[in-house]
């Protein structure tokens, strides 16, 4: 029997060519969709002319596929230490915890446990145009249940948060980064 699939993704991945081609371009490659959330790592970098005080981040997305074909190659780099990108801050991936500031970190150091609670964010996928959805860390209802917000509201939480380069590099400290959770979930943040 032919399959037909109808697909979402305008561009999917060339895995490698067809054994016996033909005169249709599209039809002499094998192809394949990445699955959701496929890109599995976001590699920071702090422009070299900011100061360190900025939060304004050059980032990598890094998919599994394109890990996978380049980090056994020889003249692979690690992110931790390309330099042609500025100065390595860290490695976001999922399941890392965010906190939300407004105008400065140091408000973060003011604030109750119940404030950080409303703040406090898990990672759960990478979009390819660089977006981060997050998801309350409370949050329990499964996703087709909850409507995506694309806004932080700063007094109360929401339970699935999609935020672009520009609100994640403005208001956002990352765990391992910016601030370590301990194991009574206390948070420290770092100098």
């Amino acid at each position: 029997k032919k399959v037909r699939k109808f697909r979402d993704d305008i561009h999917p991945l060339t895995i490698k060519p067809q054994t016996y081609t033909g005169t249709r371009e599209y039809k002499n490659n094998y192809y394949a969709e990445t699955a959701k959330g496929g890109n599995f790592m976001i590699a920071l970098y702090r422009e070299p002319k900011r100061l360190a005080s900025h939060k304004i981040y050059n980032y990598e997305l890094i998919s599994l596929w394109q890990w996978a074909k380049e980090h056994r190659s020889a003249d692979y780099i690690p992110p931790q230490n390309r330099t042609d990108k500025g100065e390595f801050i860290g490695i976001v991936n999922p399941g890392v915890a965010v906190l939300f500031y407004q105008n400065d970190p140091e408000e973060l150091k003011t604030m109750t446990r119940n404030q950080l609670s409303k703040r406090l964010y898990i990672v759960t996928e990478f979009k390819k145009d660089g977006r981060i959805c997050l998801r309350w860390h409370r949050e329990a209802r499964a996703k087709k249940d909850i409507q995506e917000t694309y806004k932080i509201k700063w007094e109360t939480s929401v339970p699935i948060l999609c935020i672009s380069p520009s609100s994640y590099q403005n208001h956002t400290l990352f765990a391992g980064i910016d601030f370590e959770i301990s194991s009574t979930g206390e948070i420290i943040f770092k100098e």
